[in-house]
């Protein structure tokens, strides 16, 4: 009898196991497929340049890192994959002002984990969060109006330059959108990050752009663009600059692509 409820135990236990997805002898794989992009607008500039396994972790830690966990399981990547992740998630997702300046990689058996350094708490993020976005709904139910993708990039434009000073405290909030829409002054990289959260937020495709500018004297300044007020084209790609950054918006159906513009010489306004 003994034998027979063992049996019986052992039979529903298999078939729980099948019905349920779970295997005995596999592991399930938790890294999300390189065909999916994650949240935050759909046109991923940085991720469609990401080989398979990049844009595998890609996704996972996007999927994963407003819980802002110690570690997100991705496939095996070498240093310069690292990096190049890296730098997709914070170009691409300006919401996420979270992220340190730092991240590595963990190897624990045959898995591999993604973990970085977070600028502040989740409190303070869900916070800060909040406060953008009510600051990007105010500006947007504006830009909406605007009958032209041109009248919206201006306004988008104008609206930051005219709401913040530059300011390079050091503190990487000032390197976010959050120091430009609700603090008001931030450096160079929140400037660009302001102008792609509201692009995107308009359903303007865009990316940002890095580099440094030479100055008359030949000196190498550690600032990405010259400073101009205007939305123009340049070679081809359709460029606002905002202080001294560049975001590109790709350019419309019909228009020459033309040579990129180039970093070191700045950028000539049509």
């Amino acid at each position: 009898m003994t034998k027979k409820l063992l049996r019986l135990a052992s039979l529903l236990l298999a078939l729980i196991l099948i019905f349920s997805g779970c295997s005995l002898l596999e592991e399930e794989d938790t890294v999300p497929p390189s065909e999916e992009s994650a949240a935050f607008g759909s046109f991923k500039h940085y991720f469609a340049k990401l080989n398979e396994d990049e844009k595998r972790a890609y996704n996972a830690v996007l999927r994963d890192i407003e819980s802002f966990p110690e570690e997100i399981e991705i496939p095996e990547l070498d240093n310069g994959e690292l990096e190049n992740v890296w730098l997709a998630l914070m170009y691409d997702n300006p919401e996420l002002m979270m992220l340190g300046r730092e991240c590595v990689l963990v190897a624990r058996g045959r898995k591999y984990f993604f973990s970085c350094e977070y600028s502040m708490t989740k409190e303070e993020y869900e916070q800060k969060k909040a406060e953008l976005k009510l600051k990007a709904d105010e500006l947007g139910a504006k830009i909406e109006k605007e009958p032209s993708d041109f009248d919206k990039e201006l306004l988008i434009h104008d609206a930051i330059i005219d709401s913040c000073s530059y300011a390079d405290s050091g503190q990487l909030i000032a390197s976010s959108a959050y120091g430009v829409l609700v603090e008001g002054s931030a450096s160079c990289e929140g400037y660009a990050k302001a102008a792609k959260l509201l692009l995107d937020r308009a359903g303007i495709d865009n990316y940002v752009i890095t580099g440094t500018a030479t100055r008359d004297d030949g000196e190498k300044a550690d600032r990405r663009m010259p400073s101009s007020s205007s939305v123009g084209t340049t070679s081809g790609v359709r460029c606002a600059t905002l202080g001294c950054v560049a975001v590109i918006l790709p350019p419309k159906e019909g228009m020459s692509m033309g040579g990129a513009p180039s970093l070191s010489s700045g950028v000539e306004m049509m």
